[in-house]
């Protein structure tokens, strides 16, 4: 998975969480248990908010208010479909056949080319037309993932009147400066 792919989903899934409304507790919170320990070891969890936010020349609230407004929008646009559910549209198969299919195959093959000739045997299809659908929907999804991300990313940015270039940037250095400083890089 590329670094940006990766940032998106980090980015769209804490955005998610921000606009759901869980209180902390939910994720253990102030009671020291499971989720909460991250922030005890590492300060403040949202240092990283407050840098992207000085970066862009907005308060931390502006932003966390951005963010969970273009969550909110994404959420109400609805699920992304899964790798699964185009597979099965490509190759023009239910879900289940699908799963079906990769556990008869899974169960009765004990090599890659093996596995590949049972699962598309069990659908009726030949190997080739198979890989083209795992192909085609790997690209789909990813294009879909990248089409969410900036428009997630062109929403931050008009709500702050900032441009997309600015935002993405503040937000990846966010991102990647966490991670310098758990490996030690940092501070």
């Amino acid at each position: 998975m590329s670094r940006r792919t990766r940032t998106a989903a980090v980015l769209l899934s804490g955005a998610a969480l921000l606009g759901s409304g869980v209180p902390a507790q939910a994720s253990g919170g102030d009671r020291g248990e499971r989720g909460g320990q991250h922030e005890k070891r590492h300060g403040k969890g949202d240092r990283g908010f407050a840098r992207a936010a000085r970066e862009l020349g907005v308060t931390k609230e502006q932003l966390k208010t951005a963010v969970k407004a273009a969550a909110e929008q994404q959420k109400a646009q609805g699920e992304l479909p899964s790798y699964k559910a185009v597979v099965a549209s490509k190759l023009g198969v239910t879900e289940d056949q699908l799963k079906a299919a990769f556990k008869a195959a899974r169960e009765s093959t004990d090599s890659r080319a093996a596995f590949k000739a049972a699962f598309a045997s069990a659908l009726g299809k030949d190997v080739a037309t198979v890989e083209t659908a795992f192909q085609d929907a790997k690209t789909e999804v990813k294009q879909a993932w990248k089409a969410r991300y900036d428009a997630f990313i062109a929403s931050v940015a008009q709500q702050l009147g900032k441009s997309a270039e600015e935002v993405e940037d503040a937000l990846e250095r966010k991102h990647r400066g966490h991670h310098k400083r758990w490996r030690g890089h940092g501070h």
